[in-house]
């Protein structure tokens, strides 16, 4: 059995407490990427998006997606909320060279059709730095509420 060496990094970097380049080059592209999805913002998703990125959102799909191009379809297809408000709450950053995992619950409130929706989901975000751009390589996404037996 090889042994693997475990790199050495510094303790996660809290979203209040980021102060150098690379968390906040991270965090501004994270950001850009979640108002894109919410807001049907396309070039911005697909600045923000690898072409390989893989999703698992077990709500929708039964295992592993392959590529953005259901996002992006969906992002072509469906006509935006309006009026959308969202944080990221409990946001923990950990930089790994050039890779960077973030963690957190986004909190979504929105006007569709005349009512207010709101919804909140536990999502785990990878990214990779290629030519000095961070770009989204992974999501894991677990909403709450849609499973009224748990």
């Amino acid at each position: 059995m090889t042994d693997f060496p475990i790199p050495t990094v510094d303790p996660a970097i809290l979203a209040s407490s980021l102060d150098d380049d690379e968390s906040t080059a991270v965090l501004a592209t994270l950001e850009a990427w979640v108002a894109a999805n919410l807001n049907h913002d396309l070039e911005v998703f697909l600045a923000t998006t690898s072409m390989t990125m893989t999703t698992y959102e077990w709500y929708t799909q039964d295992g592993r997606i392959e590529g953005r191009n259901l996002h992006e379809d969906w992002i072509r297809e469906q006509s935006p909320p309006a009026d959308v408000s969202w944080t990221l709450e409990d946001l923990l950053l950990r930089l790994y060279d050039r890779v960077a995992v973030a963690s957190y619950t986004l909190r979504v409130q929105a006007l569709e059709h005349g009512m207010v929706v709101q919804a909140h989901s536990d999502e785990s975000v990878v990214l990779e730095q290629h030519d000095e751009a961070w770009r989204v390589v992974h999501v894991h996404k677990s909403p709450h509420g849609l499973d009224t037996d748990v």
